[in-house]
């Protein structure tokens, strides 16, 4: 992306300024979403194991709201997953079918979201990113069975599983307009009241004669000389 020199201003000025403004961006960064200088987080050949550490080390305890589970072995789902966790649930990659639940993603749940509730699922605790060919039935079956309220967001491919992820986060968008036509009410205008017409004025064929339309020649009159 090219950036935009404000006119009059010469390159190096301009070089100038927009690295002011990177270094004042930086500097406005809050300091709770820097990671610690030097230090890597999820590093482990497992990506289990890696979403589990990744987690650990930037949600506190029973601080989500919910986690989502994806597949560990493709990425697809995962990255049109991730806005379905929200800004304060959580990515958990997990064993594609027809594997159950780990004990470690098991143990992970609980830290982040307590102890499942025994009231009635109002809202999803967890959701499953894909198909039951992705994360199959024995996943849902071990979820359930251990107290979770879940959901699955799927569609029959990676295609309709990213167009239903932005559908259940933000739903169907602001209500459109009305398609009926607008009616709108004109002023009644004011006229004023007729009067009296005025007689046409009566037409005359009537042209000048000769007789009676005056000679250029002798306009004005001329006048008589006197003798002498």
């Amino acid at each position: 992306m090219s950036a935009r020199v404000i006119p009059g201003l010469r390159r190096p000025t301009a070089i100038l300024l927009l690295l002011a403004m990177v270094v004042a961006g930086l500097l406005a960064t809050p300091a709770e979403a820097a990671l610690p200088g030097g230090e890597r987080i999820g590093d482990d050949e497992a990506p289990t194991a890696a979403s589990i550490d990744i987690a650990q080390r930037g949600v506190a305890d029973g601080a989500a709201t919910r986690v989502v589970l994806g597949r560990n072995d493709v990425f697809p789902d995962n990255l049109a997953g991730s806005a379905a966790a929200g800004v304060d649930g959580v990515l958990l990659l997990v064993d594609p079918a027809p594997a159950g639940l780990d004990e470690a993603v098991a143990t992970e749940l609980v830290r982040l979201l307590g102890a499942p509730s025994e009231e009635e699922c109002a809202d999803a605790d967890v959701v499953l990113l894909g198909g039951e060919s992705a994360l199959g039935t024995e996943l849902a079956d071990d979820l359930i069975d251990a107290g979770w309220c879940i959901d699955r967001l799927a569609g029959p491919s990676r295609v309709e599983t990213a167009i239903d992820i932005p559908l259940d986060v933000v739903g169907d968008g602001p209500a459109r307009p009305s398609s009926s036509p607008v009616t709108t009410t004109l002023p009644t205008l004011q006229l004023p009241a007729p009067g009296p017409l005025r007689p046409a004025r009566p037409s005359s064929s009537r042209r000048p004669t000769p007789s009676t339309r005056p000679s250029a020649r002798c306009w004005p009159p001329a006048t008589t000389r006197g003798t002498r």
